[in-house]
């Protein structure tokens, strides 16, 4: 098995989904996306003895998008690449998105035991952030 402690002592990954119900093949993909969605819902200082873990008052960067997207994509980047060490040659780039939408999606690029994996992070202002794998065409 390879799920992650906390999807292990939950049992279930982040979205729900209780272990047993998915391939083992897929436990490792699962447990990372679980990890990204913990640590990218995650505010900066919420862990004391961690206080660079998460990402930053998100209302800030929200007011100063787009200019602030940049901004966006190194926190990712530096958190994925710290607290997630399962992925590497990890690589992040802002979707495309209509001004209206109020809605950042970034996708998060790397390797995941020497194969590629594209996941698709989503930031909405009046809901979590979602991670998911990437469905969508480059």
């Amino acid at each position: 098995m390879h799920a992650g402690l906390y999807d292990i002592l939950r049992g279930q990954f982040a979205d729900g989904q209780p272990i047993e119900t998915v391939p083992e093949s897929a436990h490792r993909l699962n447990s990372v996306i679980s990890n990204l969605t913990g640590l990218l819902n995650s505010r900066r200082h919420a862990v004391e003895h961690l206080p660079d873990f998460g990402l930053p008052d998100l209302g800030s960067l929200y007011r100063e998008m787009p200019e602030s997207g940049q901004d966006l994509r190194k926190y990712i980047k530096d958190l994925v690449e710290k607290y997630e060490p399962r992925l590497s040659k990890v690589r992040v780039r802002e979707e495309p998105a209509e001004a209206s939408s109020m809605r950042v999606t970034i996708i998060v690029t790397g390797e995941l035991d020497g194969r590629r994996v594209r996941l698709q992070t989503t930031f909405a202002s009046n809901e979590a952030v979602q991670v998911d794998q990437y469905t969508r065409r480059e």
